[in-house]
């Protein structure tokens, strides 16, 4: 997978990619390319895509009590100027988080907002496994092996 990194707002990134043929990434798609550095032993690309954060067109939608995981979101990938952004969110309607593909869940079944270990939370994400498909169980393992190198810790 070729990558190109495209620098500036969401939008005007987004805007010179298409126009430049690229496809944006989604969230597997940066985890599978994090794993393909690591691999690599490239410390300077293990870097680039390890210690950086990267936007994706994958997205996480909230109404009301139901959150919705849209692993490759068509709305992120069109988007434009005339996309209302709140602190640096995409504004929906109802009717378009409705109309939006993906796994809906109540935000009560869901962990949020504290330290995941390896394997009895974080493999189980429903969340991460929406995001990550296949590649999950991979990723989480290196992540928290990073975790574990850089702070001596096994919870992320």
């Amino acid at each position: 997978m070729e990558v190109k990194v495209f620098v500036g707002d969401y939008i005007s990134a987004m805007q010179e990619l298409r126009s430049e043929g690229y496809s944006p990434m989604t969230v597997q798609d940066v985890a599978k390319k994090r794993l393909e550095v690591l691999a690599s032993g490239n410390k300077k690309k293990t870097s680039q895509f390890w210690d950086i954060s990267q936007n994706t067109t994958s997205a996480v939608a909230y109404f009301k009590d139901e959150i919705k995981i849209i692993p490759n979101c068509e709305i992120l990938t069109n988007i434009d100027y005339d996309a209302e952004i709140l602190n640096g969110a995409l504004v929906l309607t109802e009717d378009q988080y409705k109309q939006l593909p993906g796994k809906t869940f109540k935000h009560s079944e869901l962990m949020t907002n504290t330290q995941m270990t390896r394997i009895d939370r974080a493999k189980a994400h429903p969340v991460l496994q929406e995001l990550l498909g296949d590649d999950l169980e991979p990723y989480v393992d290196a992540v928290f092996d990073k975790v574990k190198k850089s702070y001596g810790t096994d919870k992320a």
